[in-house]
Order: C-alpha cells, then sequence, then structure tokens
C-alpha cells in the first residue's frame, strides 16, 4: 500500500494513479490533485 506524499511543486496531496507490487516493494505512480500543476512521479517504495 502506497504511503502518500505531498507535490513538490505546489505542496497539494499527490493521488496514486497506480501501484504495482514487487518482492521488495511496490512501484507507485503519483499525480498531483491541481488541477493547474499536475506533477507525475513514479518511485519504488520499499517495505
Amino acid at each position: 500500500m502506497a504511503k502518500g506524499k505531498k507535490c513538490p511543486y505546489c505542496s497539494t496531496i499527490l493521488y496514486v494513479q497506480s501501484e504495482r507490487e514487487e518482492p521488495k516493494g511496490n512501484w507507485v505512480v503519483y499525480i498531483c490533485r491541481n488541477g493547474n500543476c499536475r506533477h507525475t512521479e513514479k518511485i519504488f517504495e520499499s517495505k
């Protein structure tokens, strides 16, 4: 399960677009909820 994050550009809460489980953690794609920003980032969150 994703941990959650804030956007580094506008400080709006990011939501999870997709999440893929791996043996050592999860790949998570976050998207900013701010309609003007729409920042996207893909990160690996270890277990």
